[in-house]
């Protein structure tokens, strides 16, 4: 409990002797290697996805038999019958040609990816999710990498589970002032990569937003706790300093799921703000961490 206590109990410039900046080094690496992964996780799919559809086109030029999923509404039981023939002729073709073994090798990828570094799942749920314009005519495709996209998405979930887990068992440093906590900067980070690369337009954010707000609210939680825990500062300092930091934080993105929280920060800023002055009249507020 070491490691989570050092990672998120803390604040940023208590982490070691080199201060806040070794910190920000470890998020630019950080995204430095999300970004190496994003290239060539894409261009892993950049390579299925056209030798897959290539051969599809093959079939139906050779064979004459299409793979469209969508059948007319007006068609008759005869040409369901018939449509449906034909897609399941080709589906086992490409099941031979490609099923068990790509499955089976981006499965295996997939899982890798996880172990080194559970973060991973965020990109390939993106990429698997946001099907490239070769894909939209592909039923086979669309069909794998969904099933693929089952898998990462159970990863995501999982990330955000354990997440939540480790700010929950954050405890605060006993010889370094609370500062800006690290789990704030942390979700900070977090949510800025995660905005940097999901497009607001898109279906599947309604996930990414439910793990933004768990991980917020484990944060108000650890927040509060590691204030009363915590025995260097006022635990009023401790409160109105993170949520000032959260509430610029979500007023910076501007995302309506965080609304409500986003309330709940001001407010809780505010009262432990105006109940420090009213307590220790005569003493001078510290400068606000940024």
């Amino acid at each position: 409990s070491s490691g989570i206590n050092a990672e998120y109990g803390g604040s940023v410039d208590s982490m070691n002797a080199k201060g806040s900046g070794d910190s920000m080094v470890t998020y630019q690496t950080q995204s430095e290697n999300n970004s190496k992964f994003d290239y060539l996780f894409c261009k892993v799919l950049e390579f299925i996805t056209p030798l897959v559809v290539d051969e599809e086109d093959h079939l139906n030029e050779v064979f004459g038999i299409p793979y469209i999923e969508d059948i007319p509404t007006d068609a008759t039981d005869n040409e369901i019958r018939i449509r449906k023939e034909e897609n399941t002729r080709t589906n086992n073709i490409l099941v031979k040609l490609f099923g068990a073994k790509l499955d089976q090798e981006l499965q295996q990828l997939i899982e890798v990816s996880y172990k080194s570094d559970p973060y991973y799942s965020l990109y390939m749920y993106l990429r698997l999710g946001k099907p490239s314009h070769n894909q939209e005519g592909s039923v086979f495709l669309k069909r794998f990498y969904s099933s693929c996209l089952i898998i990462v998405k159970r990863q995501f979930d999982m990330f955000i589970k354990n997440q939540v887990s480790q700010i929950g068992e954050a405890r605060p440093h006993k010889s370094k002032k609370c500062g800006i906590l690290h789990c704030v900067h942390k979700y900070e980070h977090f949510v800025r990569e995660t905005e940097r690369i999901f497009d607001r337009k898109l279906e599947r954010r309604t996930e990414i937003e439910k793990g933004y707000v768990a991980l917020l609210e484990a944060v108000f939680s650890a927040v509060e706790r590691i204030s009363k825990e915590q025995q260097k500062v006022p635990p009023e300092v401790v409160m109105f300093e993170n949520h000032h930091h959260l509430h610029e934080l979500m007023r910076s993105i501007n995302l309506s799921c965080l609304s409500d929280l986003q309330g709940r920060s001001v407010k809780l800023y505010e009262t432990n703000l105006k109940e420090y002055v009213t307590v220790k009249l005569g003493n001078p507020i510290d400068k606000i961490s940024t």
